[in-house]
């Protein structure tokens, strides 16, 4: 219902470029806003003559690596890591912060002793630490095959991600603060 609100929102006669200037604020309705405001990228770029992903940055991969999500660090991390790489996937998605974070990071070492060097990791903490065990955990983290390490802090603000984000390599990623925080206030 949200997305044929919005559609009448816009009137006939427009652009594409006018359309994307005239969508609602993303707080009315975020998934019919993205809905309409990908149909109207994808239409630019095919008047481009080109795919999206490369409109949009013309140095971005054409190939997404996905992952395979192998739950929680416990006894059997490297058995599952092992049959999914069986399976084809080079980067695995592991939960962390549930457990003492020094016994994951020995279990996240066994993991990576165990993997070759195409292999990657993704971890997700779910918010599970305040800002020092966040940073310790990163600092122990280093010269592991990691990726990512999604949504780490339970009271993320831009400050904090910010100052997280010079303790490390690492890419720190978000999910559910991106709804909450301005990811252009990001940098």
């Amino acid at each position: 219902y949200d997305c044929i609100v919005m559609y009448d929102m816009c009137p006939t006669g427009i652009t594409p470029e006018q359309a994307l200037e005239q969508l609602p604020d993303p707080a009315y309705s975020p998934a019919s806003r993205c809905a309409l405001e990908t149909a109207l990228l994808d239409l630019l770029a095919k008047q481009h003559h080109q795919p999206m992903y490369r409109w949009l940055n013309p140095a971005s991969n054409p190939v997404v690596r996905v992952n395979a999500t192998l739950g929680a660090l416990d006894d059997k991390i490297v058995e599952r890591a092992g049959a999914t790489i069986n399976q084809g996937y080079s980067t695995l998605k592991i939960k962390v912060g549930i457990s003492d974070p020094q016994q994951e990071i020995t279990q996240l070492r066994l993991l990576c002793d165990s993997l070759t060097e195409t292999i990657s990791l993704r971890l997700d903490a779910n918010r599970s630490w305040d800002m020092d065990t966040a940073t310790a955990y990163l600092h122990q983290l280093k010269g592991m095959p990691i990726e990512s390490l999604e949504e780490p802090l339970h009271q993320p603000s831009i400050e904090a991600l910010q100052r997280l984000q010079r303790e490390t390599d690492i890419t720190l990623a978000l999910d559910e603060t991106v709804a909450q925080i301005s990811i252009d206030d990001l940098s």
